[in-house]
């Protein structure tokens, strides 16, 4: 008769260990890198904001197939939520450039150009097209525009015809948008200036990060937090 196994014998119950993650450090021999830099001109580095919804392999042939250019450019998944483009000339990478901000599944997809850095915060820079709304239109001016951009990002140009004024920024699309800012003229005169950002797409509504909306937002947790304490206490006093 076949000998029946303890629970100790089968390894049931009992705790396995578990495998440290394997890491390692190399130290790289010098070499120069001038010609692989130079391979590195025609090249595009993108970051999705949202990699929850937006998948890379299906946002990269998307890009490559909307883009009209005169090759194909070849891309790549380079990880941490990061790709990039080879592109044929300069001519297709300048066409590209001056058409951002792009989006993927109405999320904003950020694109720079390739420069030779390790920093993980890199791609994170983003232009709009940002409106001004709320000042009176006797103050629409190039230098009022140029003084509010420098305060919210890079001044690229502007913009004022008969029915709006609006200024083009580069911006960091790693942290919050600016939707608002108070001007102060020389006259002693103060205007408080609603931003609004052409061609946003989907982005937080209450802290105002491209990368979640108000639904995953720390900050809406916490206040939900802070409304059910202040709740709880005011129970507690009646």
């Amino acid at each position: 008769m076949n000998r029946k196994f303890s629970t100790a014998e089968k390894g049931k119950g009992i705790d396995q260990p578990v495998e440290p993650t394997r890491a390692t450090r190399v130290r790289v021999p010098h070499f120069d890198p001038a010609e692989l830099v130079h391979n590195h001109d025609l090249m595009l580095i993108g970051r999705i904001t949202n990699p929850k919804i937006q998948k890379m392999w299906a946002l990269l042939p998307f890009l490559a197939d909307h883009w009209k250019v005169s090759s194909r450019p070849v891309c790549a998944d380079m990880g941490h939520e990061r790709f990039q483009y080879q592109f044929a000339c300069e001519e297709d990478i300048q066409l590209i450039m001056a058409n951002r901000p792009y989006h993927f599944a109405h999320w904003m997809v950020i694109l720079q150009r390739w420069e030779p850095t390790v920093a993980s915060p890199f791609p994170s820079q983003i232009p709009f097209w940002i409106k001004v709304h709320g000042v009176p239109s006797h103050l629409w001016s190039n230098a009022m525009l140029l003084s509010l951009a420098s305060n919210i990002g890079h001044f690229e140009s502007s913009e004022i015809i008969t029915s709006s004024a609006r200024v083009r920024v580069m911006i960091n699309g790693l942290k919050p948008l600016i939707i608002s800012s108070t001007l102060e003229f020389s006259t002693g005169d103060e205007v408080k200036a609603e931003l609004v950002y052409e061609r946003l797409e989907i982005h937080c509504s209450l802290c105002h990060m491209l990368d979640h909306d108000i639904k995953e937002c720390p900050e809406s947790e916490e206040r939900q937090s802070h409304k059910y304490i202040e709740n709880t206490q005011r129970e507690d006093k009646c």
